[in-house]
């Protein structure tokens, strides 16, 4: 099975590398806010959870609407997959397994004197406390 971008007609061999070439398309990848009401997203989460607060982008008949950049997608799946590439953008980092199943994304804290990143703000605390 093919899937064809619906922009530009080209064929890809799996949901995921269409997903990914949708992207190039988008003008509008710098940012993590929400077009609609500005509200910057973090994470994956946050992406997915605030697609579904605006009720009005969310059809069945053509699919889910980025709320970052308003491409369409045909499913939960493939938009959770495009919030990642805009996640990425603003400085969240995901891991998509071989499987094509993607883990949360985590926001990185980098400390400002010797760059090393964490998960978690509390282990940067404790690097900054400990020296």
């Amino acid at each position: 099975k093919h899937y064809m971008c619906p922009i530009c007609g080209e064929r890809f061999p799996s949901l995921l590398t269409l997903t990914e070439h949708k992207v190039t398309h988008s003008k509008s990848l710098d940012t993590g806010n929400c077009r609609i009401c500005k509200m910057p997203l973090q994470s994956e989460e946050e992406f997915l959870e605030h697609c579904q607060m605006h009720p009005d982008l969310r059809n069945s008949l053509t699919g889910f609407r980025c709320v970052v950049c308003m491409q369409t997608v045909t499913s939960t799946l493939e938009l959770k997959i495009h919030g990642t590439f805009h996640m990425q953008k603003t400085g969240t980092s995901a891991a998509v397994q071989t499987t094509g199943r993607i883990q949360h994304l985590q926001k990185l804290y980098k400390c400002a004197s010797c760059l090393k990143e964490f998960r978690s703000k509390q282990d940067l605390v404790k690097l900054d406390i400990n020296g």
